[in-house]
């Protein structure tokens, strides 16, 4: 989780001590679907709906998840590898959750609400558009609105996203397959390879 005070926030993470320890020459910043837990959905209340549903950039200062957000993008700012300069920073929209209440996770947020505020926490913090990675979309994006209230099966071939998060191995609505994290990471490697050569 991206934002602070929630149920298992990335801030408290060894993880997060070994990014801070290290120096970067690129850091992609990949949180928010376990942001999107909430007492709607029987999880901890992670998400602040009616402070977190902005249309424009001027509202996010009253969202504590933009402002959490934020404070990453700045931490990270300071750990590049090159003196006095920042890492490459890019931002991953989530991919859509297909299924309402998996992991206790509020599925309007990761799909109606995140793709638009993270494009909106990169465009107030100097973030390049083309440092924006859209998981959402490419792993079926709206598509999500066709799948049934109870999910993605294997062999869904008639909706997009559901061959991207559900194989015969693997299909729980939220973490994408092997297929779908294939994706992701194509679309990573692309950008920062495209981001090398401007």
């Amino acid at each position: 989780s991206a934002a602070k005070m929630v149920d298992a926030s990335w801030w408290n993470t060894y993880e997060f001590k070994q990014l801070v320890w290290g120096k970067w020459d690129a850091v992609v910043i990949a949180l928010g679907t376990n942001d999107a837990k909430s007492e709607r959905t029987d999880g901890p209340p992670n998400w602040k709906y009616d402070l977190c549903n902005v249309e424009h950039e001027s509202e996010l200062k009253s969202c504590p998840y933009a402002r959490d957000y934020a404070d990453l993008i700045h931490v990270v700012r300071r750990l590049g590898n090159r003196s006095g300069q920042s890492p490459d920073i890019y931002l991953l929209i989530p991919p859509p959750t297909m299924k309402q209440g998996a992991f206790n996770i509020d599925q309007t947020v990761v799909n109606s609400v995140l793709p638009r505020l993270i494009r909106a926490i990169g465009k107030h913090n100097n973030i390049p558009e083309r440092h924006i990675i859209d998981a959402f979309t490419l792993l079926g994006g709206q598509s999500w609105l066709d799948v049934p209230s109870t999910g993605c099966v294997a062999n869904m071939t008639n909706i997009s996203g559901c061959s991207l998060f559900c194989d015969e191995a693997w299909c729980d609505q939220v973490h994408p397959s092997d297929a779908g994290l294939q994706a992701i990471g194509a679309a990573v490697t692309s950008s920062i390879a495209l981001s090398q050569t401007l």
